[in-house]
């Protein structure tokens, strides 16, 4: 069999593959149990939950205009600091610079929203971005933290202190990483679906902790953390033996320059890419230069992410 033979009957054989969606009871049966002791508003923000859970996305899906978002609505886009209800959050920065990185694929590919939607707290969220309730995707994405992460140091008291480094949002991805159990199909297919895994990993070998997100063997986002921080622009395609195609996205980035030093966001709007900054003072920069950019002393990167293209293409 041709690499392009296994690799379309993979394809098909994933039409039939379950994509690690999360268990509905234990989440709601926690989330109401965490709203037990939570927020004065939580029979608002609970509703609203499950309302959008039920939904299929016709009622609650607002397409938005990511050019508008970042040239003429940023003042009103996602933000520092936040609140909801009794909660304060502050120290939000890489949070929401990783809320806006999502929103943007979430907003350009199909399958992202697809990806997204198998979550039962991606999908809450995104929609919420959507309506630009930033503070309830913000109060959302912690609580699911606060939840499901042993290692979570958001305590969810009236005051939230969000200082974190891109690792402590990782479990929030766990629900959705490609997974061989995840795969229905035994014998050779599974065979070709390890081959096809290994094949596009392989290709970020050289990067750090690498996280799949998706389909096994055919993942349509690529997460690349990189703690100590990547000091060099990475590829804005990587390609494996397969021509399967996953083109950079956003980049997480230290920001060094004077007066506080915090995490800001990189993102790909197609024919340009632009800074955005939730400092509410801080416009986008849409000149920012991919190219010629200081990633070693100025905008160190610490989270990229890659959609796979080649997918949308599929479709």
């Amino acid at each position: 069999m041709t690499a392009a033979e296994e690799f379309n009957t993979l394809c098909r054989v994933n039409k039939k593959s379950e994509m690690g969606n999360s268990s509905s009871g234990s989440f709601c049966q926690n989330i109401l149990l965490f709203f037990g002791f939570g927020t004065r508003n939580r029979d608002a923000l609970l509703s609203e939950y499950e309302h959008l859970l039920q939904d299929d996305g016709k009622n609650t899906r607002q397409f938005c205009s990511l050019k508008k978002l970042f040239t003429e609505d940023w003042k009103s886009y996602i933000k520092a600091n936040g609140h909801y209800g009794s909660y304060r959050f502050i120290n939000t920065c890489v949070l929401d610079a990783l809320l806006v990185a999502l929103h943007v694929c979430h907003t350009k590919y199909k399958h992202i929203q697809e990806l997204f939607q198998s979550d039962r707290t991606m999908y809450p969220v995104m929609a919420f971005l959507d309506q630009h309730r930033y503070n309830e995707a913000k109060a959302l994405w912690l609580m699911k933290l606060n939840l499901f992460s042993d290692d979570c140091n958001f305590k969810m008291s009236g005051t939230v202190n969000v200082w974190s480094t891109v690792k402590d949002h990782l479990p929030m991805f766990y629900d959705m990483k490609s997974s061989r159990d995840h795969f229905s199909e035994t014998g050779a297919n599974h065979g070709a679906a390890d081959r096809l895994h290994k094949s596009i990993l392989g290709e970020f070998q050289r990067f750090k902790e690498v996280i799949s997100l998706g389909s096994y063997g055919d993942p349509c986002l690529i997460l690349i953390n990189s703690d100590a921080g990547m000091d060099r622009a990475p590829p804005l395609k990587v390609k494996d033996k397969y021509d399967r195609t996953f083109e950079l996205q956003f980049m997480l980035l230290w920001k060094k320059s004077v007066p506080v030093e915090h995490m800001v966001v990189c993102c790909n709007l197609g024919d340009q890419w632009v800074l955005y900054d939730n400092n509410p003072d801080v416009p986008p920069d849409q000149d920012f230069n991919f190219d010629s950019a200081d990633y070693k002393n100025q905008y160190p990167i610490y989270l990229t992410g890659y959609v796979n293209t080649t997918q949308q293409e599929r479709e």
